[in-house]
């Protein structure tokens, strides 16, 4: 094999692994200012499947913090987008990326626990969530442990 016929052949390799781990992006349209823990549920029987609009996810998230979904989750990587949502306009919120002017803080996920033996903790959803919080570093580290809903 030439070089050049090497090189060609891993930079095809090369994206082909890397589209492997990609996935939809996700936009959270969030409720003009709001600050508090959101938490999504994934998987519920009886929620409506999020909306999927210009290769995207659409995450509306209500006043409660609290939005149920059909949908599965998805993994992998993809840029995700934060907005404030008022009267159909959205405002861009600084994510992860603004580091200490960021106004989301702690976004984890916990997924399905049917593989591990002994029950449920007390409170424990077997059902797949996610969350994160909305507003400054110094509410979210006051506010660590704290409900879903706002602050």
């Amino acid at each position: 094999m030439t070089p050049m016929r090497f090189s060609m052949l891993s930079i095809v390799v090369a994206i082909l692994l890397a589209r492997c781990d990609s996935r939809a992006g996700e936009v959270y349209e969030i409720p003009a200012d709001y600050h508090g823990w959101i938490e999504v549920r994934y998987e519920r029987p009886g929620c409506p499947p999020l909306s999927y609009q210009d290769g995207k996810y659409i995450f509306r998230i209500p006043a409660t913090g609290m939005l149920c979904t059909s949908s599965k989750p998805q993994f992998g990587s993809a840029h995700d987008e934060f907005f404030y949502l008022s009267n159909g306009r959205r405002t861009p919120l600084p994510d992860f990326t603004a580091r200490e002017n960021s106004m989301i803080w702690g976004a984890e996920y916990f997924g399905k626990r049917a593989e591990l033996p002994g029950p449920d903790p007390p409170g424990f959803s077997p059902q797949n969530m996610g969350h994160f919080y909305v507003g400054t570093k110094s509410e979210f580290e006051a506010h660590r442990g704290a409900s879903v809903g706002p602050q």
